[in-house]
């Protein structure tokens, strides 16, 4: 018996290209949302984690939902209309990304975060996350 498995090699890896979304933001501007790579996945959860000395268990959510808008929203996607893939956010602008509107915050993270962990994301457009989800006709695209 044959199987059409394709054994992986590491000299040769498949490029990976992330999966990208585009959401508008309640002024009418775009923002790319990107997939993390792993080393900004990796990224993400170090700044995430809290000092030893704190006793809460787990990571700190909020700097975890900071960071991964800092590390996925991106001036475009790329391509020729959008060719400019710099984040909209460098590491010493994370303030700017509270003074987002609340709505416009909610939009990007439930993208970014069903970029990372769909299931999750599946959940809070049920209702049961932390932010709401977008209003009707403002959606992501």
């Amino acid at each position: 018996m044959t199987t059409d498995r394709r054994i992986y090699n590491p000299q040769a890896p498949a490029q990976w290209q992330p999966v990208k979304e585009w959401v508008e933001l309640a002024d009418g501007a775009w923002i790319c949302v990107w997939e993390l790579s792993v080393a900004e996945s990796f990224a993400v959860a170090e700044a995430a984690r809290r000092h030893p000395r704190d006793p809460r268990p787990g990571p700190n959510e909020q700097e975890a939902a900071l960071w991964l808008l800092a590390h996925s929203c991106r001036r475009g996607d790329g391509t020729p209309d959008a060719p400019d893939t710099s984040r909209v956010w460098n590491d010493m602008e994370i303030g700017k990304i509270m003074a987002l509107a609340p709505a416009d915050f909610g939009r990007l993270l439930i993208a970014a975060r069903g970029l990372v962990e769909p299931e999750e994301v599946k959940e809070k457009e049920d209702g049961e996350g932390d932010f709401p989800p977008p209003r009707s006709g403002r959606g992501t695209k």
